[in-house]
């Protein structure tokens, strides 16, 4: 695509909506990708440059996981809007899906019954205490503490019944990759429960 092609098309696509959130988010950076590769094309640029507008940027980032699979590089900028500010490092994440289980009886059996939720609540006082405790104290001088969070919790069937299962999703903030198992390992250190008497899986997005 030549140069005047580029830059029309960069017009286009900055003018066409007519709504600014086009602006803030990455259509217009695309457009001001493409015309500053219309530039270096001009220029004695001595390297290569690669251009990757990629799908699925606001959730796991897969058009991007393809796109690192398949090609190197030197170095990467990240076009996303940022107020004119250079930002030169960022948090990864690890989403993590926890299911505890239980017994399943009528409220009545208390001798019968065990509650999925009461061994989550104890999952989830774990984290709390080891993002206060550890992941606050772990920090970088540009993107300051890690982090984490307690996003989504559902379990139970019914008022007069003991839960079967409890799910719970947490959301991990890291600034660089770590173990995936260490989530794991850290519920049953602060939590007592053994995780691996219930489900537990993660995916992760953290930097590496």
């Amino acid at each position: 695509m030549g140069e005047a092609a580029i830059a029309k098309l960069a017009k286009k696509w900055l003018t066409a909506s007519g709504i600014k959130s086009w602006l803030e988010d990455m259509k217009g950076s695309a457009a001001a990708v493409m015309s500053a590769a219309s530039a270096l094309a001009g220029s004695d640029f001595p390297g290569r440059v690669l251009i990757a507008l990629v799908v699925d940027e606001e959730y796991a980032s897969l058009g991007a996981q393809d796109f690192v699979r398949r090609h190197n590089a030197d170095a990467c900028i990240l076009t996303e809007p940022r107020e004119g500010r250079l930002v030169l490092a960022h948090k990864g994440f690890v989403w993590a899906d926890i299911v505890t289980t239980g017994k399943a009886a009528h409220g009545s059996r208390w001798d019968l019954g065990v509650s999925a939720i009461v061994k989550m609540g104890k999952i989830i006082t774990a984290l709390e205490r080891f993002d206060e405790q550890v992941l606050r104290n772990r920090t970088h001088p540009l993107v300051g503490p890690a982090s984490q969070h307690c996003s989504m919790i559902r379990g139970g069937s019914g008022l007069s019944t003991y839960a079967e299962e409890c799910s719970l999703q947490v959301e991990r903030r890291p600034f660089q990759a770590r173990r995936l198992n260490e989530s794991c390992k850290n519920c049953e250190k602060w939590s007592g429960v053994r995780t691996n008497g219930h489900r537990f899986a993660t995916y992760s997005n953290a930097l590496r």
